[in-house]
């Protein structure tokens, strides 16, 4: 599989609804000898995905040898933006011209919210990665990320007591965990936390 597939696809949320995130699991297993046209697919089918309201980006993990099942990955910001993408004439085309390039039809499962930081399938069932390693990789991503707000935060919220400033803060590092750090994480490293 090319790098260029696997890295591009992410986009800033958009501003559409106050629902959560949607991440969507996809597997599918190719053709032997169609791993080529599936992979232009794909990145026809990214390319199609990122024009709709909503999109956060696509991962594709590429079938370790001698498998050829390919994991998609991709979120949405909404619900309502996933179902407009899902019930699309474009997706339907693009879906229908795979058909002869893949086993069976795609299988998928959609997770929201937090569920969507490790729930990416390794293999045909659905499962989560070790949690020794979802435990690092969060470890990794809340470390740094807590240590910067609390410098940051303490001159400007000395004034109120401990609690009321955890109040502050652990909103702002959920959100940053969910939306940017393990995202970007989930995908650097996905190779190691779904082997």
């Amino acid at each position: 599989m090319t790098p260029k597939l696997a890295a591009r696809g992410h986009r800033a949320p958009s501003n559409g609804g106050s629902e959560q995130p949607v991440t969507v699991l996809v597997t599918r297993r190719v053709k032997e000898g169609r791993e080529g046209e599936f992979e232009a697919f794909l990145e026809r089918l990214r390319e199609e995905a990122a024009k709709y309201a909503g999109y956060q980006g696509v991962t594709i993990i590429p079938p370790p040898a001698p498998s050829r099942e390919y994991v998609v990955v991709y979120r949405f910001d909404s619900a309502d933006h996933l179902r407009a993408w899902q019930t699309s004439q474009a997706r339907r085309s693009l879906i229908a011209e795979s058909t002869e390039l893949a086993e069976a039809a795609p299988e998928q499962r959609e997770l929201f919210g937090t569920d969507g930081w490790f729930a990416v399938p390794g293999g045909r069932v659905v499962r989560p990665p070790a949690r020794w390693k979802t435990y690092l990789l969060s470890l990794c991503a809340i470390y740094p990320i807590l240590t910067v707000m609390v410098i940051v935060a303490q001159p400007l919220l000395a004034y109120l007591p401990l609690a009321a400033r955890f109040a502050v803060i652990t909103p702002v590092l959920t959100a940053l965990m969910t939306w940017i750090a393990m995202p970007v994480l989930s995908r650097l490293f996905a190779r190691w936390l779904y082997r």
